[in-house]
């Protein structure tokens, strides 16, 4: 029988989430590039570690929405979600009768 230690798995959630900040910060770069082109690199991964932590707050997890949840913040501003100027979309993320592709999407077309 295979045993898995605690320490191997936050060893491979560490390394999956240590891809995927990477894989987002590639494709930030390449087609967002006017939204963090004054960024240093460390900034935008900290920014990608905020959004990760952020999203899954609003049951945010597929890597894909997660990804435009980080898009919407880099818009919208960090704090968004927070932000009382933003309201309408703090309703958006809290409404748990819609699905996180749902969230993503009535977000997007607000901005």
């Amino acid at each position: 029988m295979l045993i898995i230690r605690n320490e191997q798995i936050e060893a491979l959630k560490s390394d999956r989430q240590t891809k995927f900040i990477k894989k987002v910060y590639k494709y930030l770069i390449q087609d967002h590039n006017d939204k963090i082109s004054s960024l240093q690199k460390n900034e935008i991964e900290n920014i990608i570690i905020l959004g990760i932590e952020k999203s899954a707050l609003y049951k945010i997890s597929s890597e894909k929405a997660i990804t435009l949840y980080i898009v919407i913040m880099l818009i919208l501003g960090i704090d968004f979600d927070t932000n009382p100027h933003y309201d309408w979309a703090k309703e958006i993320l809290i409404n748990e009768e819609y699905q996180e592709s749902e969230k993503i999407q009535k977000l997007s077309q607000e901005i």
